[in-house]
């Protein structure tokens, strides 16, 4: 038995796209997507159309109406100063009418009879699973004999997810800086929809080179990355030390040696953005980090406070850090 489930219906220029991630989950997804200008339509992925997180008690007031209990039943979302309205009802010849804020759809017989079905079937099926207690589920942990950080085949580089559709994330690569549709079947790490947030993406080698995504070096301690850039500002001082990042929490920091860390001049007493100039014997250092000796080079400095993921300076530290753990 599937645990998701996907249903699509349209009418004219409207469409209705059910979506269930799983049935242990007391929720689903109603989105609804229009025809543009263009003849296109909408694409939630990027973020067009309107989305909305229907619960378990909705979504039995749902079936009531589907199964001639009630004629209509109706709702208001609040979120933030944002409103969104819901309705659902029978039409005429018992037709479903859905109308979300501007958004109405009419389904025919055929689609009503499907979308009958399934909320009866969702809604059965999220009562059972999703309100029991729930067994936990171990994280997924790639282990040493799983991968090799030399296999040619798997690759560590960094992202942040910017869409989705339902085989595939579009990503933002930190090092190319170039945004590309990534199939999920390649990617073989966890990862977050709701953050945008920097992700450590294990993936093919071979999208990564057939998309030229690593054009620029990259090296990541903890929450500290070093981006290579080709040119440096003109406004910059020179630490006197090498301090790239102090812990928040531990006080430990992350510090280069061997090299040169200058931050941007400003005159608005705002966090200083920093680089770093390295040579061959430069190393960037950390108390509960392996070091790591960079190439010679210019460096840009990106502080990521928070990200989830592989939050690791390599895939081999993350494997060996989750398996203490």
């Amino acid at each position: 038995m599937t645990e998701t489930h996907n249903y699509s219906a349209f009418q004219g220029k409207s469409g209705l796209i059910i979506t269930s991630p799983s049935r242990e989950e007391p929720f689903f997804f109603i989105k609804c997507i229009k025809m543009k200008q263009n003849n296109t339509w909408e694409r939630p992925s990027l973020k067009e159309g309107i989305t909305v997180k229907i619960g378990l008690e909705e979504l039995g007031n749902m079936v009531a109406v589907v199964k001639h209990k009630c004629q209509t039943w109706s709702n208001v979302h609040e979120y933030k100063n944002n409103k969104t309205s819901i309705s659902l009802s029978l039409h005429e010849f018992n037709k479903i009418k859905f109308v979300v804020n501007n958004f109405t759809i009419t389904l025919n017989i055929g689609q009503t009879n499907v979308l009958t079905e399934l909320l009866s079937h969702l809604f059965k099926e999220k009562v059972k699973y999703a309100t029991g207690t729930k067994k936990k589920k171990s994280p997924r942990i790639l282990k040493k004999s799983d991968i090799s950080i030399k296999n040619s085949k798997i690759t560590s580089i960094d992202a942040s997810i910017r869409g989705e559709s339902d085989k595939a994330l579009l990503l933002l690569f930190i090092s190319s800086e170039k945004t590309v549709w990534i199939p999920k079947s390649v990617i073989h790490s966890n990862y977050n929809l709701e953050t945008k947030n920097i992700h450590q993406f294990l993936m093919d080698t071979w999208i990564i080179n057939k998309n030229n995504l690593m054009e620029k070096e990259i090296y990541r301690q903890g929450d500290v990355m070093l981006k290579e850039t080709n040119s440096l500002p003109s406004n910059l001082i020179q630490r006197k030390s090498g301090l790239v990042a102090e812990g928040e929490q531990t006080g430990h920091a992350h510090i280069i040696e061997n090299g040169a860390v200058f931050e941007v001049s400003n005159e608005f007493n705002l966090p200083s953005k920093l680089y770093v100039v390295a040579n061959d014997n430069t190393k960037i250092v950390h108390d509960e980090h392996h070091a790591l000796s960079l190439k010679d080079g210019l460096y840009e400095v990106i502080i990521q406070k928070e990200y989830l993921g592989w939050g690791k300076q390599n895939p081999q530290d993350a494997i060996e850090e989750d398996v203490s753990d």
